[in-house]
């Protein structure tokens, strides 16, 4: 049980910075384009609902265009 201690490359701590601020910094912009689709999305669809406005109903047609 008492062994030594393994040896750490003396750069371990600059490493794990170094690939932190790499995460952070993919993670970042991971979150920065997720919201820019959203919102893209979002603007698209109002832009959309507002064009064909589905919420109304199209107008009946019970009977034929009369002649004339």
């Amino acid at each position: 049980m008492e062994t030594a201690h393994p040896p750490v490359p003396p750069d371990l701590t600059r490493r794990a910075v170094a690939r932190g601020g790499r995460l952070l910094r993919v993670r970042n912009a991971a979150r920065t384009l997720a919201w820019t689709v959203l919102a893209g999305a979002t603007v698209l669809f109002l832009r959309w609902a507002a064009a064909t406005e589905p919420w109304r109903l199209p107008p009946d047609r019970l009977t034929p265009p009369w002649p004339g």
